[in-house]
């Protein structure tokens, strides 16, 4: 029984084999589960920003001012999905997240781009999300700062004013800690929750629970409750 024996490792490796083959279960983790989630992970996750939906008020209603609009939307970065009477539809938008960011015109952009001036547009940023937002400014201010170099007539640079809602300084953590928070508090219950089972065993008091009219899914859920209890209070 001394050192290591080869034709133990094979005979053993050959009956976990055998079982694989036998245990659909086991089967269907091992080779159908790391497929599903290569799919669900590699296309189905993106982290590609595109298409932003972006709430436009555009005041001059000109075609300088429809030039913009259609280059912001030629980047892909950006889809007009609604357009504002006032500022307070904008404002009530970006408040409950039906837009990510929007674009102010002033009723000017038009007289002073012909007066060789350099008309002010306010860009305003849902900053709820760092990464989507830090490529929405920098992709928004980009293509606005070049508007009207490759016309036919060179236009002064629009000078874009920004502005971040919710999260001014764009700080990761304050966009994962709440999630983490909630997926580690769950995680947390589950893992408590198991230990008191495992506790009644240890106890030597599963048996006496075993024999009282309760049913499985009614202790299982007798020791979730304080734990879940504990971990959302």
């Amino acid at each position: 029984m001394n050192g290591f024996s080869i034709r133990r490792f094979v005979a053993i490796a050959k009956k976990e084999f055998i079982q694989i083959k036998r245990d659909k279960a086991s089967f269907v983790i091992a080779f159908v589960a790391p497929f599903i989630m290569l799919m669900l992970f590699g296309y189905a996750v993106k982290i590609d920003v595109e298409n932003v939906s972006i709430g436009i008020l555009d005041m001059a209603k000109t075609q300088e001012s429809r030039e913009l609009i259609k280059k912001l939307q030629n980047t892909r970065y950006f889809k007009p999905t609604f357009f504002a009477q006032n500022q307070v539809e904008i404002e009530s938008s970006l408040d409950s997240g039906k837009i990510k960011a929007a674009l102010i015109i002033p009723s000017d952009f038009t007289k002073l781009l012909k007066q060789n001036k350099s008309p002010e547009v306010l860009f305003i940023v849902d900053g709820t999300d760092p990464t989507i937002a830090k490529t929405v400014f920098s992709s928004g201010i980009l293509t606005m700062q070049n508007f009207g170099q490759k016309s036919y007539f060179a236009r002064p640079t629009v000078d874009v004013r920004t502005r971040v809602k919710y999260n001014p300084s764009m700080k990761s953590e304050l966009f994962t800690i709440p999630g983490l928070m909630g997926l580690i508090m769950q995680n947390i219950t589950i893992i408590l929750t198991a230990f008191a089972i495992v506790r009644e065993r240890e106890k030597g008091t599963m048996e006496q629970l075993i024999v009282t009219p309760i049913k499985s899914i009614e202790l299982i859920l007798a020791k979730l409750v304080p734990y879940t209890f504990l971990g959302t209070g």
